[in-house]
């Protein structure tokens, strides 16, 4: 999602999950990139990294989840601050 290669790469736009390794068995190159990436460390290291994002879009977030701060006047004002954060 941010700029990784996943073997299970879910989309933002259309939610669906491809599973490379399966779509791409036949393509030897791609295969053997794909078993070049797929080892225990460099999946721990990418989760690691995927779970220190979401605590702090979590964070960030929360400033937005407090009764009365969604109003359409904020909304309107804010638009580009709030599709970033959602982005990122």
């Amino acid at each position: 999602m941010c700029g990784d290669i996943h073997a299970f790469a879910p989309s933002h736009v259309y939610r669906f999950v491809v599973d490379l390794s399966d779509q791409w068995r036949n393509y030897r190159a791609a295969r053997k990139a794909l078993e070049n990436i797929l080892t225990m460390p460099n999946i721990q290291a990418v989760a690691n990294q995927n779970f220190k994002w979401c605590q702090e879009a979590k964070t960030e977030l929360e400033t937005y989840l407090m009764e009365g701060i969604l109003t359409e006047s904020f909304v309107l004002h804010n638009l580009q601050n709030l599709v970033g954060d959602y982005l990122e």
